[in-house]
């Protein structure tokens, strides 16, 4: 490893290190200098070909788990993570600038193929566009591309395609009936 690279890692890991944020890294771990990490953000890369990239000004929240498991995440500018959030790829995960996204969502770009054989994954990338609100307790799932401008409602359940400014939420509806 060339000298600028060993200095300008280890630039990164004291930055980190003096937030507390905890790395465990056998990937490409990289960020830029200005970063709010919570002391209790952990970000891990699972494997040699995996690798995570934040953009500059990226405020993550306490508990919040990034985790490259053979995959790549790309995360842009200006975004926010609030707590307890949970970012898992096997492939491919793109977020954009000036993303804000609630406590507790889930963004996974995998999941249990029911015909594959025991501990297999079905994968597809997940593309998170520009200035896209995601609420509380949403979940992305595999192969799921949201447009720029995008409102996604706290709970909700997105797979698929989600056009550029657009507002989606789960419609709930209780069903009371008298013994």
């Amino acid at each position: 490893m060339k000298r600028s690279t060993k200095k300008k890692l280890y630039g990164i890991y004291n930055i980190f290190r003096m937030t507390g944020a905890r790395i465990f890294s056998a990937g490409r771990f990289s960020a830029s200098i200005v970063q709010k990490i919570s002391p209790r953000a952990m970000f891990n890369t699972e494997t040699r070909d995996s690798s995570i990239s934040l953009g500059k000004r990226a405020y993550i929240m306490d508990g919040t788990y990034i985790n490259a498991d053979g995959g790549r995440i790309v995360i842009g500018s200006g975004i926010f993570i609030n707590r307890n959030c949970n970012i898992v790829s096997k492939q491919s995960i793109r977020i954009g600038d000036g993303v804000s996204i609630g406590p507790n969502v889930m963004i996974y770009d995998h999941d249990h193929g029911l015909r594959e054989k025991s501990g297999t994954f079905v994968c597809d990338e997940v593309v998170i566009g520009n200035n896209v609100w995601i609420g509380g307790n949403a979940v992305i799932l595999r192969g799921s591309v949201i447009g720029d401008n995008a409102v996604i409602g706290a709970g909700a359940v997105i797979k698929g395609s989600i056009p550029a400014g657009s507002v989606v939420y789960n419609k709930l509806e209780s069903v009371v009936k008298a013994l």
